[in-house]
């Protein structure tokens, strides 16, 4: 879905608080107080460019103040996953004074993929980290620190060599990412089809150095 994010239905309460350690991290894309005036543009990228069903979207929730990536995710007709991507945005290039990305999150149980392109093309290698979402307690914000060394470079579902290390000035572009493979490769384990939703109240920059 390309453009400014529509509101979507409510999945969860204002009073909601914001996990412990936050604010040690700098911001970079955040909705705590709401959608910021500068967002990124975003687009879907589904198994359906390989004749695959599944189905993804973006929207903006303004009672969970949080961006929501939802969708249904199936493995039939060859297919299994589902993502969205930001076009280029000026704004990931905060992220080059740090060492990672934190996530503020609400999830469902599933395991989600971080995606980071670290140039304009659309197509071609980018890097991946797993990240795991828990579904209890209901409606319980998740704090993820994603360290940039943690990325692996992956093309079409097989990690690849011959990529340098991403790092924070790298990033142009990043995405959420559902899929029964893993990012080092492989068949996910525990994957499930069906439909899913993540909700990002925050992207945090990770300081570089001791925390």
């Amino acid at each position: 879905m390309e453009g400014r994010l529509d509101a979507a239905s409510q999945i969860g309460g204002l009073d909601d608080p914001v996990p412990e350690g936050a604010t040690d991290c700098f911001p970079v894309l955040d909705c705590s107080d709401g959608l910021p005036q500068d967002v990124p543009r975003w687009q879907a990228l589904d198994d359906a460019v390989m004749g695959g069903a599944s189905s993804s979207g973006i929207t903006y929730d303004p009672e969970a103040k949080a961006i929501v990536f939802g969708g249904n995710v199936t493995s039939a007709f060859n297919g299994g996953f589902a993502s969205v991507r930001s076009l280029p945005w000026a704004g990931w290039a905060e992220l080059r004074r740090g060492a990672g990305v934190r996530l503020l999150v609400r999830g469902d149980g599933r395991t989600y993929k971080l995606n980071v392109k670290a140039d304009d093309t659309w197509d071609g290698v980018a890097y991946q980290a797993d990240f795991e979402t828990t579904p209890q307690p209901p409606g319980a914000w998740q704090t993820i620190d994603i360290p940039f060394s943690e990325f692996l470079p992956n093309l079409r579902g097989r990690v690849v060599g011959g990529q340098p290390p991403l790092t924070g000035g790298r990033v142009r572009q990043v995405g959420f990412m559902v899929s029964k493979f893993a990012a080092s490769g492989g068949v996910l384990p525990g994957f499930r089809e069906g439909g899913f939703s993540l909700a990002v109240r925050a992207v945090l920059g990770l300081p570089a150095g001791p925390r």
